[in-house]
């Protein structure tokens, strides 16, 4: 974002680290003085065969949605899908099946909304509101992409728990877990996992084995002065998309990120959090922390 707090100033960027194939990288600019960018992502929306770029511009009240066309030899030309702030992710995914790369954005403060750009299969995409709060304050925090409820369409999993317009942060009532189902054609339904103070962000995986996909999720925002306040739990699914909260750790605090993936090997997705000090109590408790997936007592 190139600064966390609140700013109009122009000082995002779009940097491509370019490898000459023995480990030595040289930065590419591709775009700069733009509004503080929040997401990149990299994929072949206008089926050139070139990869494009994707980029979430949070702004402060200036944010906008772009892609940028791969031209060759390090130029890029830009195209503006939406100007709103507030942006927080931008994920390419064929959303509709239709063998071309659809964009799923979540924009934040003021407007609280999860959008599908529609990709007419050369790069023309048509905006679909698929989901919105009516609270400004909702909080929303991050989306993953995943299938849910393994229909074969591709969901939203969506968390709301960001506190930083308030200080001190503080948790609110209404933060917590949920995903939005894919129902085709564009049409998405609105669906509750879990209430969860902070929630800062969440991930989908088969935590206890039993070949439905479970969710874990940290925050970053909750009421730290209590020992019991929880940083990491994980929400299981009884196979009927009903989930049941676990707790797994109250330490270490403010847990910022969250990713899944087998790191030991032993055919347990486990987990890898990160943490950012954002507000007291501070402490130095690791910035990176493996949780290794002890099935039985779930991840530890």
């Amino acid at each position: 974002m190139g600064l966390l707090f609140p700013s109009n100033d122009k000082i995002g960027s779009v940097v491509i680290l370019e490898n000459d194939g023995e480990q030595n990288f040289t930065p590419r600019t591709v775009v700069d003085r733009i509004a503080r960018v929040t997401d990149v992502r990299a994929a072949d929306l206008n089926g050139d065969g070139r990869l494009d770029l994707v980029v979430g511009q949070f702004g402060y009240d200036d944010g906008e949605t772009r892609w940028m066309e791969n031209l060759g030899g390090w130029k890029f030309r830009s195209h503006i899908m939406q100007s709103l702030s507030g942006v927080i992710h931008t994920i390419p995914a064929d959303v509709d099946k239709d063998g071309d790369l659809d964009v799923v954005s979540l924009v934040s403060q003021e407007w609280e909304e999860v959008y599908v750009f529609e990709n007419g299969g050369r790069g023309n995409f048509k905006s679909h509101l698929v989901w919105g709060s009516s609270n400004e304050d909702y909080g929303s925090s991050g989306i993953r992409l995943a299938d849910l409820n393994q229909d074969g369409r591709l969901d939203v999993l969506l968390t709301n728990g960001d506190a930083f317009d308030y200080l001190p942060p503080r948790p609110r009532p209404w933060h917590s877990v949920q995903w939005i189902e894919n129902r085709g054609g564009f049409h998405f339904e609105h669906r509750p996992i879990g209430r969860f103070n902070g929630a800062s962000g969440a991930v989908a995986a088969d935590l206890d084995l039993d070949g439905d996909l479970d969710v874990a999720a940290v925050t970053c925002y909750n009421l730290w002065e209590r020992p019991e306040s929880q940083s990491i739990v994980w929400f299981e699914n009884d196979g009927h998309m009903n989930f049941t909260m676990h707790d797994v750790s109250s330490k270490p605090t403010h847990l910022i990120s969250l990713e899944a993936a087998d790191m030991n090997k032993d055919g347990r997705p486990d987990l890898v959090s990160v943490r950012m000090n954002v507000y007291p109590p501070f402490t130095k408790d690791g910035r990176v922390v493996l949780w290794l997936n002890r099935w039985g007592q779930g991840p530890e």
